[in-house]
């Protein structure tokens, strides 16, 4: 696991966000597409949106076609990139059986990644912060092999997600920015479609196991409040890089209705007790009470948890406890919201509980009622810390520790594998171990590791932050010990140093680290007016066009292009074609009604209604045929800007495509601004 930062970070990302920032710090061609123009100069926008315009004179996105370009390099770096870090954590995470899984072939296929949606934020505290949609939809030939003759395969991967890219520090000389922080918005949505499993008795465990590496990779290093870094100046230091987050965002659970009761054919009907698990990006889940017999339960709970993007999704799981040993907790579905649509929504709002058919989001007909509060964190003051009540559920500061270098290490460099642990009171974190390879100095080992440790209650007056420099897995090279009395005293509540390391009898060795405390903010973001709010989100959110209260209705209007499926001792099968739509970074999914046996299926007065942010907000949709038993097929998806469809009058034929490929088929969509 020493490899996998450097690895991950080398992979892809941070060749494609140094593209990302070198296009985004160039000035705009004299000579761009007028459209593109039109999209950027009506208003007093902070916001940019690259375009560039094909041999065709079409409207294509300009980091997307570079990707295209520079894929069959890519497609080489990331499979030799996944074998290298995959394979070890197969050996520690599969079942024994399986445990020697390793790759026969690794190709991730011919379509590349599509990079959309890119919202640039304005220069800020000497950063520069941009948004982007990342989806990836392609056919692959991924063969894994494994003891006892065990072998399959995956054919397919999907993936979709929002990323956040922080440049920082920036400076006046070449390469202008200094180092790039990036991570998921909100992890991942995953999909992995497996061949040869059907014939593996433990199908499910495997498949479940590879696709939970996957997540806990993602989740760990590189999913909010978790983020990776790419240094485009390999001098920089990283106590200037590291952004930890800046807020809390309380959660409450107000209440709930629409329970029903479950019928019972022997003995008592089950009225549900309805508790809720509530998450918030890669953190923790937090349980609510069991509210017992009720079917418009009532909790009024609440819990803070770390906030760096208002795009990130509450996720809100709703069971039906049980008490029986044999009788597990009954799922009665989920419910999924931005932080930014609940404060919009004055602070509170209802979302209802939807669960999966057939691999197909459905509404169950109850809903919750949740609310939300922001407060931010501040360097200024720390007064929420010392008055604070002990409470596992309430964050009154940040504590944030930086672990750039280690000097002066002592011995060989081959023997050298050192890392850093960070103890405060019980908990304890630790760096990355650097080992002597190629390109890095083992005695004096750059850890660039940031760690954020929320406080929950007021620490006590001897408390102190330990850095413990270890070599190999017991051998301690020396410690240093930081009182949080020293911070309290300190410019700001920070501390950034180069210290040498005390206890120790390896000559003497220095850390380069930084350690601060920050309090929350008395002014609460929620506190303010519902206008003043959506005023102060839109600005923040840097919409390209300044839209105030717009709202735009899309509509589906029809389509056509869908085949029929010729077979042989069967009906041939006409498809029942239904749309499933995305609007804007809402995790809120939209299906249209079946329209049966159709191969020009046509909607009548099928909209919805969304708030206009901006005009580059990305509506997506997977078109699929219905079918009555199994899965329902995906036929094709289809992504393009709000903007891009009022450029054409209002009125846009969205070309269907599937792994990269049109399928010949098309959706007929319609917005209009209101």
């Amino acid at each position: 696991m020493s490899k996998t930062i450097p690895l991950v970070g080398g992979f892809l990302l941070g060749s494609l966000t140094t593209l990302v920032a070198v296009m985004y710090l160039k000035k705009p061609s004299s000579k761009e597409d007028r459209r593109a123009s039109l999209m950027r100069s009506s208003t007093k926008s902070s916001s940019v949106v690259v375009k560039a315009v094909s041999s065709h004179g079409e409207h294509v996105n300009l980091i997307t076609d570079l990707i295209s370009r520079l894929w069959p390099h890519i497609n080489v770096a990331g499979c030799a990139t996944v074998r290298e870090v995959v394979e070890p954590m197969f050996k520690e995470m599969m079942p024994k059986a399986l445990s020697n899984l390793h790759f026969t072939e690794l190709d991730l296929g011919q379509v590349p990644i599509r990079l959309d949606n890119v919202v640039v934020h304005e220069l800020q505290d000497g950063m520069l912060q941009f948004d982007l949609d990342v989806t990836w939809n392609s056919e692959s030939n991924i063969k894994l092999s494994a003891n006892y003759g065990l072998n399959f395969g995956v054919q397919s991967i999907k993936m979709d997600g929002r990323m956040i890219f922080t440049l920082r520090p920036l400076t006046n000389e070449l390469p202008i920015v200094s180092a790039i922080q990036y991570g998921f918005v909100n992890p991942p949505e995953l999909e992995l479609d497996f061949t040869g499993l059907a014939s593996i008795a433990d199908f499910a465990v495997i498949e479940k196991t590879i696709r939970k590496i996957i997540q806990d990779i993602l989740s760990s290093m590189m999913v909010l409040p978790n983020s990776m870094t790419y240094k485009m100046d390999p001098a920089c230091d990283f106590r200037d890089v590291y952004k930890p987050p800046d807020s809390i965002a309380t959660i409450t659970c107000v209440s709930g209705r629409g329970f029903t009761i479950q019928k019972s054919t022997i003995g008592k009907d089950d009225i549900p007790d309805v508790y809720c698990l509530v998450q918030l990006g890669s953190q923790s889940q937090w349980r609510s009470s069991t509210i017992k017999d009720d079917l418009s339960p009532k909790w009024n709970e609440s819990k803070d948890f770390l906030l760096s993007h208002t795009d990130q999704i509450v996720t809100v799981d709703a069971w039906d406890e049980d008490k029986g040993r044999l009788d597990d907790d009954d799922y009665l579905g989920t419910a999924e919201v931005t932080i930014c649509d609940m404060l919009l929504e004055g602070q509170m709002i209802e979302v209802e509980l939807m669960e999966k058919v057939k691999g197909i989001n459905k509404g169950t007909g109850s809903y919750l009622t949740l609310a939300c509060d922001i407060c931010k964190f501040t360097q200024k003051n720390i007064s929420s810390i010392k008055s604070a009540k002990s409470s596992k559920d309430k964050i009154c500061g940040l504590l944030t520790v930086v672990i750039a270098q280690a000097l002066n290490l002592n011995g060989k460099k081959e023997d050298a594998a050192s890392s850093v642990k960070v103890i405060f009171g019980k908990q304890e974190y630790v760096t990355g171990i650097v080992v002597d390879a190629e390109g890095i100095d083992a005695l004096n080992p750059v850890y660039d590791a940031g760690f954020h440790i929320p406080l929950t209650a007021t620490p006590k007056s001897d408390s102190a932050v330990k850095l413990v420099l270890i070599n190999g897995k017991n051998s301690v090279l020396g410690e240093i010990e930081i009182k949080l009395k020293e911070l309290e005293e300190a410019h700001e509540f920070s501390l950034s140093e180069t210290r040498p390391l005390q206890k120790s009898n390896q000559g003497s060795p220095m850390l380069k680290f930084a350690v601060s405390l920050s309090g929350l903010d008395d002014k609460k973001l929620a506190g303010e007016t519902a206008s003043n709010l959506r005023a102060s989100l839109m600005q923040s959110t840097n919409s390209g066009t300044e839209l105030g209260e717009e709202k735009v209705r899309i509509s589906i209007i029809n389509g056509g292009g869908f085949k029929i499926k010729k077979k042989r001792l069967k009906k041939d099968d006409i498809p029942d074609v239904y749309c499933i739509v995305k609007f804007g970074t809402s995790p809120k999914e939209w299906r249209t009604p079946t329209i049966k046996d159709s191969t020009e299926p046509s909607w009548k007065d099928e909209s919805n209604d969304f708030l206009l942010q901006n005009l580059n907000q990305v509506i997506s949709m997977e078109v699929m045929d219905e079918n009555k038993r199994g899965k329902d097929d995906y036929l094709g998806s289809a992504r393009t800007t709000v903007g891009n469809i009022l450029l054409r009058g209002g009125d846009m034929e969205l070309n269907l495509q599937k792994n990269g490929r049109d399928i010949g088929a098309f959706i007929k969509i319609r917005c209009v601004k209101f």
